[in-house]
């Protein structure tokens, strides 16, 4: 076989490489547009999730409620925190109940009045929570912060 003969086959098989290089070109532009369309999406299902937080986390802490609310599994909304900030949504419930929890300590008004504003159904429930999250108990974190201001 002379190097004229297999021209047409040469041609055949460069043309195939560059439309398989085309197709894979385009299948990966699309792999790319999508995984920065789920980060988007993942972005916007976070601030919607964290807007929700602020607006209920008074009355609302359970991870569920606000899985449901956005139409999805709590698995879904775990995966979308995670992705995003790197903790399960219950974290970020108890951020922002903590922060309620810490601007109300600093006023006068008695602990179990904050107990039940902050929607906890005894005064011992909130200890546990406060000391779990922070190290102390409500009543010293109180002080502390009465007698450095």
């Amino acid at each position: 076989m002379n190097n004229q003969d297999n021209k047409p086959a040469q041609a055949s098989t460069h043309s195939s490489s560059l439309a398989l290089k085309e197709i894979l070109s385009f299948n990966w532009q699309r792999i790319v547009e999508a995984s920065q369309n789920d980060k988007h999406h993942a972005e916007r299902v976070f601030q919607e999730f964290i807007q929700m937080v602020e607006l209920n986390h008074r009355t609302q802490r359970s991870p569920k409620f606000y899985a449901d609310k956005l139409n999805m599994t709590i698995s879904n909304l775990g995966k979308i925190c995670q992705k995003v900030i790197g903790y399960p949504p219950s974290h970020c419930i108890q951020i922002r109940l903590m922060l309620e929890a810490c601007a109300m300590l600093k006023d006068s008004k008695p602990i179990k009045e904050i107990v039940f504003e902050l929607g906890f159904e005894a005064p011992k429930h909130f200890s546990k929570f406060f000391k779990k999250q922070s190290g102390q108990y409500p009543d010293s974190f109180r002080k502390i912060t009465i007698e450095t201001h």
